[in-house]
């Protein structure tokens, strides 16, 4: 048996009044948690399911069903989300959670608690959305999650500073992606943390937190750190403390994340990385990217690739983003996949983007090529306090123009979207990515 799968078991040995979970009032003990892992375990043992599907936002259910898998050694599956079409493609023994046919369990009928057995070969089978939006499957052993709770523990909450014990871990996100389920569940399970039982949606939330914890974690997104109320400050010296907050998904710019730390009065630490490496880097404000320790890194091409215990297969893994080393770290530069052809000319998306946000009135810019008789750029425009009076004076079409001149002074005529739309909201989905099919449909 190794190492990773016996520090899992050791959690079970952890004191049985040690909450896990917490919704205010109402609060789940290890021996709680025990006692649910127990039943959901027996009756994977007794019906010899061999995969499951977990889809749920319930913090508990989510919790209890992983932790049994992972105990009996079930394979389990998780979609990026509930959609008939995308849980239709799934085959699997059981399904459990928001899902048709889901299983149901009664945790006042579990008998006395034996010692649990704890498995080995578990899987978990994560489905990201991808850059397109059409899923994709990738395969993570415990060990290497286990490995990557480690070297999360070792780096962020040593090296970058001490997390007490019994902290709060509070998330914007969802623990159905590789990001949530590492960073706001099995990091704090693991090392005596406390999870609070649902989804933070709003910063208000926050203040509440502070006022009822003493030592709260916040695991966000980009989009949520941008999306912060300028004047809103969530807490003062007589109340918790925001130790740390965690974003990952996409990367904040340094002005992005100056404004954000200045409003929660907390510092950053953004975290590098994908569902098939594991993490890779972190930074802090006006850094750059710094690789974990267990982390390997080759340059090729001006192309990242990667190779640590994180990562979903034993070789050499290319991160398809363009990146620039120096003595202190790295940069990133953008995806290598985000050169497109328009009319023959290679034109680099980030680039152009680039252009759009150096303009005072564009606050965030996404780019995408469409093709719809022929080919041509779009671009989808979040607008700066100054970009929105523009648009309030001039009317819609004329503001659009005078855009697409600025740009003439800098890009080919071919590189200048032939479509523009405004938007209010931040160009990132909940989870801090951007997708093309997302952004397209907002283009429409």
């Amino acid at each position: 048996m190794s190492q990773p799968i016996v520090s899992l078991g050791h959690w079970f040995n952890q004191p049985s009044e040690q909450v896990v979970i917490s919704g205010g009032a109402y609060t789940l003990n290890t021996a709680d948690l025990i006692h649910r892992v127990a039943g959901v375990q027996a009756k994977l043992r007794a019906a010899e399911v061999k995969s499951c599907v977990l889809y749920t936002a319930d913090t508990e259910l989510f919790l209890t069903t992983f932790m049994a898998c992972a105990c009996t050694g079930v394979n389990l599956i998780l979609p990026a989300n509930n959609t008939q079409d995308f849980t239709q493609a799934i085959t699997a023994d059981w399904f459990v959670g928001d899902l048709p046919g889901a299983q149901s369990f009664d945790f006042s009928s579990v008998k006395p608690i034996t010692p649990l057995h704890i498995g080995s070969g578990f899987e978990v089978i994560i489905y990201t959305s991808g850059s397109t939006g059409k899923p994709k499957r990738v395969s993570r052993q415990i060990e290497q999650l286990l490995a990557e709770v480690a070297e999360l523990q070792a780096t962020l909450a040593g090296k970058l500073g001490p997390i007490p014990a019994g902290t709060l871990f509070a998330a914007t996100v969802s623990h159905q992606h590789i990001y949530g389920l590492l960073f706001k569940l099995l990091w704090p399970v693991l090392n005596g943390h406390v999870i609070w039982h649902k989804i933070i949606p709003f910063e208000e939330s926050i203040a509440d937190l502070l006022a009822s914890y003493p030592h709260v974690v916040l695991v966000s997104s980009p989009a949520f750190l941008k999306r912060l109320h300028a004047g809103y400050q969530p807490q003062s010296p007589t109340k918790g403390q925001l130790l740390q907050v965690f974003s990952s998904g996409g990367v904040l710019s340094d002005q992005a994340q100056q404004r954000a730390e200045q409003i929660l009065n907390a510092r950053i630490t953004q975290v590098y990385g994908s569902s098939e490496t594991g993490g890779i880097a972190y930074r802090q404000l006006n850094q750059s990217w710094q690789l974990f320790s267990a982390v390997q890194s080759r340059v090729k091409a001006g192309v990242l690739w990667v190779k640590s215990p994180f990562c979903c297969h034993n070789d050499w893994l290319s991160t398809e983003d363009r990146v620039v080393v120096s003595e202190d770290g790295f940069k990133l530069l953008g995806r290598q996949d985000r050169i497109v052809k328009v009319e023959e000319k290679r034109i680099a998306l980030q680039r152009v983007e680039q252009q759009l946000v150096a303009l005072e009135w564009i606050e965030d810019a996404a780019v995408i090529k469409l093709e719809e008789g022929r080919e041509y750029l779009a671009a989808l425009l979040l607008l700066s306090a100054a970009g929105e009076h523009q648009l309030q004076q001039q009317g819609a079409l004329k503001f659009k123009q005078r855009i697409k001149q600025q740009l003439a002074a800098q890009l080919e005529q071919v590189a200048i979207p032939r479509r523009i739309a405004f938007t209010t909201e931040p160009l990132e989905n909940t989870q801090g990515k951007r997708t093309v099919a997302d952004i397209q449909r907002r283009l429409q």
